[in-house]
């Protein structure tokens, strides 16, 4: 659905440059998506904001969220974003990330968008996240909690999830 009143409002909010992590602290908290906030339900915009800056294709988050506002927010935005419709965004926009269900190809790619379940599958709340693979081994998680304003640095990926949490990835291909 479209909330014009939405993307005036998150232009007004001032971001600092970069990736952006902690999506309940400062600035990103203010922001708004569908009926809901950032803080609640934007950890899958924050996911694609992220990827794209990593990638050298920044583009304004308040556009990222307007545009996953049409067609990738789950019921009105209050349940966050629906992480199989973010094959679209990157499909429109030529992002080389794409779509996996499989955990080993999501973590052995240099970059991914992960989509995991926070506890129990079905019954608990989803997560997505950008992460990227470290050349000294291990990885660095974006936006892991929504209260940490840094990334975080893990040695391995079941310090993230499992694969029975796993939901579906997108892995990084040039």
């Amino acid at each position: 659905m479209y909330w014009p009143g939405n993307y005036k409002h998150n232009c007004s909010v001032r971001l600092p440059s970069g990736t952006l992590n902690g999506q309940g602290v400062g600035a990103l908290a203010k922001m708004r998506y569908g009926l809901s906030t950032l803080a609640h339900s934007g950890c899958g915009t924050l996911a694609v904001y992220n990827a794209l800056v990593a990638l050298g294709r920044p583009e304004p988050l308040p556009k990222i969220i307007r545009e996953l506002e049409l067609y990738a927010e789950s019921f009105f935005g209050l349940l966050g974003t629906i992480p199989f419709f973010l094959e679209i965004y990157f499909r429109r926009h030529r992002v080389p990330l794409h779509i996996t269900f499989s955990y080993r190809k999501t973590f052995r790619s240099r970059y991914a968008v992960v989509a995991y379940w926070t506890k129990r599958p079905l019954f608990s709340g989803a997560h997505v996240v950008f992460l990227e693979r470290l050349e000294q081994g291990g990885y660095r998680v974006y936006n892991r909690y929504s209260n940490r304003a840094v990334p975080y640095d893990l040695l391995s990926a079941k310090e993230l999830t499992t694969r029975a949490r796993f939901i579906v990835g997108y892995s990084y291909r040039p």
